[in-house]
């Protein structure tokens, strides 16, 4: 079986699936590590050390945003490439991609190691669960170079149609981690550090995997020279991945904003929020998969100036991606509770106090959600026919909504005011992505107009 796969011809919604489910697949993986992890230090430790960790959770995927958008950016100059046929430059860029990972990931630890304690404090994290946060996201920080190293390794094996091999990668960190889990926190006293020091080891242990994988596949395969500097390959792939990693970053931003004011209504809405939080797995699970499917697609057909395949392509994956989300909001509704109520245990009056606050989160998220799955669409399309500027400008405009809404309502409406900060950011920017994927998509019809028309149809 080929570890690698064009999808420049065929079938498009066949390909996309085909593409997607293995994603999908690691994103459940994921999911049941995620509930996992958070009821073994919810039940484990306590209510405390699962807002601890809460509590660090915005903070660590603001910086895990930045490095998720600069690997798929690598990820997208590789698939462009490989859609062209232009197998010599996938080499290079896929060498440059590492050297780039590598250097990052370095010079993330360091500084965010350096800095934690500090945003803490800025985030007014509650002193009685502060030195548990601080422990916890200090060794997620310092792995960040093998998080770099190993999201890299998956977007480029991604790029060459490969998405089976970062699954299995997934299943070995999630399977790995929950072990680890039990584990160490049963028999040392590192508390929630024990935690984030499984997250760390598992993902070692699946970057070695795509690493004997990468190895397998032939236009993957490196030699010396291809390690050799190139400037102008690593501006490409900036140019690409930067704008999305800031605009992760962007994005997470205020999510960041959000916990300072989150941090406000004390332990318990912490809580509830981060029960929540860890719901986001679920409710992302058909989109994350065709989102990562999408952009391959959509990047190699347009590095082989397949217009018309795009254009296919993406009118199906639309419709799949509405049914999906009409799924999770039918399972999610009855039993969003249920699969929360598994992550904490303690006081039933505090128990459900907790899960009141963040059932009422899940459900304004469920009733958005939708709009959420439009935006992953546009935005990774916009990203595949080489447009990282828009997909940059909606990071903006999340913000700014979010701003808007978090410094206005929760002073007339409450906590509700929280809630609406988190959902109505995804469609003030999916509508943004809609309008700007159009004019793009005809912008590049227009620059290749012989292409297109030979081979609309087929």
């Amino acid at each position: 079986m080929s570890l690698s796969k064009s999808m420049t011809s065929g079938p498009p919604l066949r390909q996309i699936i085909a593409f997607a489910i293995p994603i999908m697949l690691g994103g459940l993986f994921q999911l049941i590590y995620s509930i996992v992890d958070s009821a073994v230090v919810g039940r484990l430790i306590g209510v405390e050390a699962f807002a601890a960790v809460g509590a660090a959770g915005n903070l660590n995927w603001m910086v895990f945003s930045i490095i998720l958008g600069l690997t798929q950016g690598f990820g997208t100059v590789i698939a462009q490439h490989f859609g062209a046929g232009q197998h010599q430059k996938v080499k290079k860029s896929f060498a440059m991609s590492l050297l780039l990972s590598l250097g990052l990931g370095i010079v993330l630890s360091v500084l965010t190691v350096l800095l934690s304690d500090p945003v803490l404090r800025l985030l007014q994290t509650p002193q009685e669960i502060f030195a548990d946060s601080s422990a916890y996201i200090k060794v997620i920080f310092g792995g960040l170079f093998i998080t770099f190293f190993y999201n890299n390794l998956g977007a480029s094996l991604r790029a060459v149609g490969n998405s089976r091999t970062p699954f299995y990668a997934l299943v070995i960190s999630s399977l790995l981690n929950v072990v680890l889990d039990i584990v160490l926190i049963k028999v040392t006293p590192w508390g929630v550090a024990a935690a984030a020091i499984a997250t760390v080891i598992s993902q070692a242990v699946s970057c070695v995997y795509c690493l004997y994988f990468v190895r397998k596949i032939e236009i993957l395969q490196l030699e010396k020279e291809d390690f050799i500097p190139d400037r102008k390959m690593m501006i490409a792939h900036i140019r690409m991945g930067g704008p999305m990693g800031f605009r992760n970053f962007v994005t997470a931003c205020g999510g960041t904003i959000t916990q300072f004011y989150v941090n406000g209504y004390g332990t318990e809405f912490i809580a509830g929020i981060a029960a929540t939080k860890r719901m986001y797995s679920v409710l992302e699970l058909v989109s994350t998969g065709m989102d990562g499917a999408i952009a391959t697609y959509v990047a190699q057909n347009y590095g082989a100036q397949r217009m018309d395949r795009i254009r296919h392509g993406l009118r199906q994956s639309a419709v799949v991606l509405l049914l999906g989300a009409g799924l999770i909001m039918a399972v999610m509704f009855p039993f969003g509770r249920n699969v929360m109520g598994l992550l904490i245990s303690g006081d039933a009056e505090q128990l459900d106090r907790v899960l009141s606050i963040a059932c009422e989160q899940l459900n304004l998220m469920l009733v958005f959600l939708p709009f959420l799955y439009m935006l992953y669409l546009f935005r990774s399309s916009l990203q595949g026919m080489d447009n990282a500027l828009f997909p940059m400008l909606s990071g903006f405009i999340e913000l700014g909504t979010r701003l808007v809404i978090i410094f206005t309502l929760p002073g007339l409406i409450g906590r509700w005011g929280i809630y609406l900060g988190e959902v109505v950011p995804w469609l003030t920017a999916m509508i943004f992505l809609c309008v700007t994927f159009f004019i793009v998509y005809f912008k590049r019809c227009r620059e290749m107009p012989a292409k297109t028309e030979q081979h609309t149809g087929k």
